[in-house]
């Protein structure tokens, strides 16, 4: 994942919790990824989605696993790896052609394919 696509995929993982997030909270975490603190504010979202406040849609776990692979044997790694262990993903549910292609152009824009793998 490029620096590009980790702006956007931190973008469309801190809107994914805005709405269960303190407003608060929600702009700190802006604030940080405004600052270019991006693999913090993802931390950060990972340690909300670990602690069980909602579940993690489906379309961002398989970046969420490419992002923490960026961390191959570093000492982070098994902490991210532990986090994402906790996380409860959503289940896929069947769309519409429609939403279908609304979530392609979202990742579309992140960079990813709709199998979640790096463009």
């Amino acid at each position: 994942m490029n620096r590009a696509q980790e702006w956007s995929f931190v973008w469309a993982l801190a809107d994914s919790a805005a709405e269960f997030i303190k407003p608060d909270v929600h702009v700190r975490l802006c604030a940080k990824i405004g600052a270019g603190e991006y693999d913090g504010a993802i931390a950060d979202l990972l340690v909300f989605y670990a602690n069980g406040r909602a579940a993690l849609p489906y379309e961002f776990a398989a970046p969420i696993r490419a992002w923490i692979r960026g961390y191959a044997g570093t000492d982070r790694e098994p902490v991210l790896l532990r986090l994402y262990d906790r996380i409860v993903v959503s289940v896929m549910t069947h769309t519409t052609a429609q939403e279908s292609a609304l979530d392609r152009n979202r990742f579309g824009r992140l960079g990813f394919a709709a199998n979640g793998r790096s463009r």
